[in-house]
């Protein structure tokens, strides 16, 4: 999406096709294209509430895509991503899963891990351990796992990767076919990372399309009950107005039902 464009989410244009007739719904997709093309729309009564729900989300899209542009900027400033590490195209991993010699435990080794993870130790464990309690596996929190999080931590903050690790296993836990890459090596690869990073916020997304369908079903339950309410003043039937008593009880109490929802 680019500054001037916009995103529709499928589950919300559903919600409004559902509570908007088709002229309505033309309405409403003329104002918010007309709002993504940087103008201010009259919106009537009618679609203002499906209007404002769908504006805020136009408003999330822009400033995501804005902070991706600036965190781009920023890293080309700094040269861009960071380079893989030689010693993994060096020693690439066996079938075994060692790299190199696996016997070759010697000290040289050892300080190469050290100064790979120096710095922020808490953060690393703490990192692994949340994904572990997220997914209910049990991934080592040394080793390669901690060098793959040590070098996430030279560009992104321990909040970053943690709300990454819930936005990625919201995604996939419920998918057979992915929740299997909900491991370290997937998740804090570095060439992959930057996307995971970027990618939506499926539990955001759903919290705000159950609050527009919420909001477009009490605005079409209060104009109805603003037209029953009409219609019992001006209709003489007493059969006719019992029933629409009826039904405006019932709207009211639906009415009082969502709101305290």
């Amino acid at each position: 999406m680019n500054g001037n464009g916009t995103i529709f989410y499928q589950e919300q244009v559903d919600i409004c096709r559902k509570h908007l007739d088709p002229e309505q719904f033309g309405r409403l997709m003329c104002a918010l294209f007309d709002l993504a093309g940087g103008g201010d729309p009259e919106v009537s009564e009618d679609i203002a509430l499906a209007f404002d729900f769908m504006a805020l989300q136009q408003g999330i899209d822009r400033d995501k895509y804005r902070r991706k542009c600036e965190r781009n900027r920023e890293n080309g400033k700094k040269g861009g991503r960071p380079r893989k590490d030689d010693s993994e195209e060096k020693n690439p991993e066996k079938a075994n899963g060692f790299f190199g010699n696996p016997n070759n435990n010697n000290n040289n080794n050892n300080n190469n891990n050290n100064n790979k993870l120096s710095g922020k130790p808490d953060h690393i464990s703490f990192l692994l351990s949340y994904l572990n309690k997220k997914t209910g596996r049990h991934y080592s929190t040394g080793g390669k796992n901690a060098e793959l999080v040590a070098s996430l931590l030279k560009t992104y903050s321990a909040d970053d990767i943690q709300n990454t690790i819930d936005r990625m296993v919201a995604r996939w836990s419920d998918d057979e076919t992915m929740s299997m890459y909900l491991r370290p090596r997937t998740l804090f690869d570095p060439e992959r990372f930057e996307e995971y990073y970027n990618a939506e916020d499926v539990t955001a997304r759903k919290e705000s399309e159950k609050s527009a369908a919420l909001a477009i079903k009490v605005a079409a339950l209060s104009a109805e009950l603003a037209t029953v309410r009409s219609r019992i003043e001006a209709t003489e039937d007493r059969e006719a107005v019992k029933d629409l008593r009826l039904r405006k009880t019932w709207l009211e109490d639906e009415l009082k039902r969502l709101e305290a929802v």
